[in-house]
This record gives structure tokens, C-alpha cells and sequence, in this order.
């Protein structure tokens, strides 16, 4: 009777899903850059999971991006053991493109994970990303309701759909 009781006891039971996503160690792995962009894969992907791992202020666009900020991202990178060739400075250059290109990508997908589940602002407020404080959350939130971020999004909106449409009038024009 009593093994039968410990057959029923269970050990601790594992969380679900895979945890925090962690910066990737370069483990000397060399950094190709190619056209002043780095083609990498893995490092790419690092620079996004630190990108999100530091984000400590609500900068919604590249241009409201601190250098301060950029200084400690970079330095998280050169701590995770990638190697390269290039001159320093070179390295940096090639590091601030690859996260002013991105960086408009990275702040949709933030923002989407929120906006595309709840429609109201209340609940937007409250859903804040795990990786972003609660305060910080709110300031960008803030700001994405601001009647002239809407605007600005639409006018993207209709310019992409421009570019589709010309697109494709010049590939059956062909």
C-alpha cells in the first residue's frame, strides 16, 4: 500500500513552453558582412534577441533610439562571442544599419503581438509584452494611440500598396 502511494506522487511538474529566449553564444563563429550588412544568420538573429531582451524606454521609432541605448546593445553583442575581420568601426557601422533596418520590423511585430489580440485601449494597457515593463509598455502604447501615428501607419499602408500595384503592372507589362 504504501509503494502504491508513492507511485501516485508526482516530482514537480515542468513549465510549458521554452522559456525566455536567450542571446545566442558565438563561440568565435566569424561575422561575414557583405554590402555594409551583416549576412550571418545566427548573429542576426542574437542582435534581435538582445534587441529585445534591452528595450528600457519607450523609443517607437530608429530616430527616437538613444545612442546610450545603441552603446549598451552593442556591447551586449561584442559579449556573446562572434568574431569578425573588419575594422572596428566598421563592425559598428555594419551593426547600426542591420538594427536601423530592423528596427521598424521589430517594433510591428512588438506592437502586433498586442494590438492583433485586443481591440480596446484599456486591454492594450494591460497585455504588456513579458519582455517590456509595464510602465515603458504604456508610454509606447501612448504614443501608437496618438491620432498621428495612425495617420502615419495608413499613409504607409497606402504607399505599399502602390508599390504592389506598380509592381505588378510592370510584371504583366512585360
Amino acid at each position: 500500500m504504501q509503494e502504491t502511494q508513492h507511485a501516485n506522487i508526482q516530482g514537480p511538474t515542468k513549465k510549458k513552453g521554452r522559456g525566455k529566449a536567450k542571446g545566442k553564444d558565438g563561440n568565435g563563429t566569424p561575422i561575414v558582412i557583405h554590402d555594409s550588412r551583416i549576412v550571418t544568420t545566427n548573429a542576426t538573429r542574437t542582435i534581435g534577441v538582445l534587441f529585445n531582451q534591452v528595450i528600457n524606454g519607450p523609443w517607437i521609432t530608429f530616430k527616437d533610439y538613444p545612442k546610450e541605448q545603441m552603446d549598451e546593445l552593442y556591447g551586449c553583442f561584442k559579449g556573446t562571442g562572434y568574431t569578425y575581420t573588419c575594422s572596428k568601426e566598421e563592425m559598428r557601422a555594419t551593426f547600426e544599419l542591420h538594427i536601423k533596418t530592423r528596427y521598424a520590423d521589430w517594433m510591428n511585430t512588438l506592437r502586433n503581438s498586442v494590438y492583433h489580440k485586443y481591440k480596446t485601449t484599456g486591454e492594450r494597457y494591460i497585455n504588456c509584452p513579458s519582455n517590456v515593463s509595464k510602465d515603458v509598455w504604456c508610454k509606447m502604447v501612448e504614443k501608437w494611440e496618438k491620432p498621428e501615428w495612425k495617420v502615419k501607419v495608413l499613409f504607409n499602408l497606402i504607399v505599399v500598396e502602390l508599390n504592389l500595384a506598380r509592381l505588378i503592372v510592370s510584371k504583366n507589362s512585360m
